[in-house]
């Protein structure tokens, strides 16, 4: 058997080690235990990455109240992680149920039991990096959820701020022309009655608001 490591990595180096070490029986099996061997490790590190990412992503959905930049780039970057993870997996899957159906000398049926063991914990990687996949997508929309809403409740405090203000305005716009008889601007108080009344207007919409629950 000829294998390949097209990049520095420790994946295989625990087999490496009991090879070295004649730990096991990995030195007195035939090259398909070291195949079973080589594919197991893999497998092992697939788990290994997945629940990684599982555990970050779980610690992420409890910052969600809050959204940020950051939560966002960091959710997205775990999707690649989690697709590209997924793109790896699956096709060794078939790789594997080629090797259960074989039937091949090549691969002993003393093995077998092996490869069908690996073939199960296959499909829980496979399983989990799905779980994980939708996970990740349920919680990037939790985010978009959580930052419209933030932006929603901006936006009605700016919309209440706006609203008391017309009124205002208007009143303000009244008494602020430039006509030449304006019979109210000849009243001794009239600053203090024009002052009156729009406290008592914005009063009265604030009253209204918080009666309805509009914040």
């Amino acid at each position: 058997m000829i294998s390949f490591q097209e990049q520095i990595g420790d994946h295989f180096e625990p087999v490496r080690n009991r090879i070295r070490s004649s730990f096991g029986k990995i030195r007195q099996r035939k090259t398909d235990y070291l195949l079973y061997a080589l594919t197991d490790s893999l497998v092992d590190n697939y788990l290994i990455n997945l629940e990684q990412i599982g555990l970050n992503i779980e610690a992420l959905e409890e910052k969600l109240d809050n959204p940020t930049k950051e939560i966002s780039k960091t959710l997205f970057r775990y999707k690649t992680e989690i697709s590209y993870l997924r793109k790896s997996i699956k096709p060794l899957k078939e790789v594997l149920t080629r090797i259960l159906r074989a039937k091949s000398e090549i691969i002993s049926e003393e093995h077998l039991v092996f490869y069908q063991e690996l073939y199960d914990i296959e499909e829980q990687a496979i399983e989990a990096a799905d779980s994980y996949f939708g996970m990740t997508n349920d919680l990037i929309n939790l985010y978009n959820t959580n930052l419209s809403n933030k932006v929603n409740e901006v936006m009605k405090v700016l919309t209440i701020f706006a609203s008391i203000f017309i009124p205002l305005t208007f009143i303000a716009g009244i008494y602020g022309t430039n006509f030449e008889y304006v019979p109210e601007l000849h009243f001794k108080n009239a600053y203090f009655v024009m002052w009156g009344v729009m406290v008592v207007v914005a009063g009265t919409m604030l009253y209204y608001f918080k009666k309805h629950k509009w914040f």
